[in-house]
């Protein structure tokens, strides 16, 4: 169950307007994981511990990941990098007032806001670097230096791209097979067997 919202309610310091979904055709920033996170142990109902939300929100991540076909690390790493970035935006929040105007709290709270849009990362390192799929790697890296939208859309065409060069291998293999000098044999004997036991005409 969601509560009833006023602005006020859903507003979130330095990050925006929580949100009930992550939609979109890119893998999930920073900042949309904060806004589902915060809307599962703030708006919903029953309030969810900082464990449950964070397990949902890297569940529903995983599935952009997954639609991506890039490999991700193991659940519980997942988990605990959403809570490192909490961590650091509590951490933020709960700053001293008088030492808000100081150069080191200046410098971390634009480092943070400056992150918000970057990829929220659950590769799996090893996996993604033993990858051979090239279109896989190159949509990652996409992701990991900018925002653009519409990556996930690089998925559809390569699978596409990847089916129609694969028909054309086999179009090819079968080409070759029927070529070569035994199967031309083979295919006058079916011929001649064929003429044999055709019916006569009348």
């Amino acid at each position: 169950m969601i509560i009833p919202e006023t602005r006020k309610d859903t507003e979130i310091p330095l990050i925006g307007k929580m949100r009930s979904e992550i939609v979109g055709n890119q893998l999930p920033s920073n900042k949309q994981v904060l806004e589902y996170y915060f809307h599962h142990t703030r708006r919903y109902r029953p309030k969810l511990t900082p464990r449950e939300a964070a397990t949902r929100v890297v569940r529903k991540v995983t599935v952009f990941w997954e639609y991506a076909g890039i490999p991700i690390m193991k659940e519980d790493h997942a988990i605990a990098e959403l809570e490192k970035l909490v961590n650091e935006y509590q951490k933020i929040l709960k700053y001293p007032p008088e030492k808000k105007s100081s150069d080191t709290f200046q410098t971390r709270e634009a480092i943070f806001r400056c992150t918000l849009e970057d990829l929220f990362d659950i590769a799996h390192q090893t996996q993604v670097g033993a990858a051979k799929n090239e279109a896989v790697i190159t949509l990652l890296n996409l992701h990991r230096q900018t925002r653009r939208k519409g990556l996930l859309d690089m998925i559809i065409d390569t699978r596409v791209s990847r089916i129609r060069d694969e028909t054309e291998e086999q179009k090819d293999d079968k080409t070759t097979e029927s070529s070569k000098p035994g199967n031309n044999n083979n295919n006058n004997n079916n011929n001649n067997n064929n003429k044999q036991e055709s019916p006569p005409l009348l």
